[in-house]
């Protein structure tokens, strides 16, 4: 009993430091009353984004959001949505708030998708918890601007826009 609680006090501080990756995310009230775990693990995906700007960057990056259903073509086909709805929050940048909000009254042929235009860079790794993406980074936004089609910030600088991102989701759930 003894070596769990050692194990759980090395394990915490750990596990904390990276979610919520921004304050953005940091009230679970809903997801909690909605039934879901907090930090929403399984309903975390990227989104790898085209290089649609900036030919001086060959690294990969993605854009954070929430999915009830994997975007990779894994659904269980007994289960498979019909339909998607795309959930953007406002300026709080509180998309899991939305997520599970959208979750808790969707029907369950419908995918609910909910990006994170954050206010913070978050490697591949530490959003998925894996590391095959441990390279990878994040879109990103300093400012209000994503609300208006705005590019990401600040490094890479010009690689894609919100509003790109949001052309990406709906052309992946095509």
């Amino acid at each position: 009993m003894l070596i769990f609680h050692i194990l759980l006090l090395l394990v915490a501080p750990a596990l904390a430091s990276f979610w919520p990756p921004s304050d953005e995310l940091s009230d679970d009230t809903e997801c909690t009353a909605a039934g879901l775990s907090s930090g929403l693990f399984e309903y975390r995906a990227n989104l790898v984004l085209p290089n649609t700007y900036n030919n001086s960057y060959d690294g990969t990056m993605f854009h954070p959001l929430f999915t009830s259903t994997p975007l990779n073509g894994n659904a269980d086909a007994d289960n498979s949505p019909t339909r998607a709805a795309i959930f953007v929050h406002g300026l709080a940048g509180d998309a899991n708030t939305y997520f599970c909000d959208a979750i808790d009254s969707a029907p369950d042929n419908v995918l609910v998708i909910a990006p994170w235009f954050g206010d913070a860079q978050v490697a591949g790794n530490d959003w998925e918890g894996t590391s095959w993406a441990s390279s990878w980074i994040s879109t990103y936004w300093t400012s209000s601007s994503w609300v208006k089609g705005g590019d990401s910030s600040p490094s890479p600088s010009r690689y894609t826009t919100s509003f790109d991102v949001l052309d990406s989701i709906v052309e992946k759930v095509r």
